[in-house]
């Protein structure tokens, strides 16, 4: 893999927020998927299978899971199992297919 130029993305990541004008949450997710041709991984606030869920489907190939750990070190094989639990209810037989599946407006 190349080098990736920190200067041109943080351009791309720019131009692409104001595309979405508000800076929730959300769309700092949605820009940073469009934004980026490289992998990402979800940090920050990953105590459930919903926060992992919502960071690949914005585009994250793996998420980490670091506090929670603190407070429940079975927060990860909860973590999964919860993911697990929702990918067999919409019947999704790979996460891979939920990676980038959210799409801008």
């Amino acid at each position: 893999m190349g080098n990736i130029q920190i200067e041109d993305f943080s351009r791309e990541l720019l131009k692409t927020l104001e595309e979405y004008g508000e800076h929730t949450e959300e769309t700092v997710k949605k820009a940073v998927k469009d934004a980026v041709n490289i992998p990402v991984i979800g940090m920050g606030g990953v105590s459930s299978g919903k926060d992992a869920i919502e960071l690949m489907m914005a585009g994250a190939s793996a998420v980490q899971v670091g506090a929670a750990i603190f407070t429940d070190p079975y927060a990860p094989v909860k973590i999964i199992d919860e993911m697990n639990d929702f990918l067999d209810s919409k019947n999704i037989s790979s996460v891979r297919e939920i990676i980038g599946a959210v799409k801008p407006w």
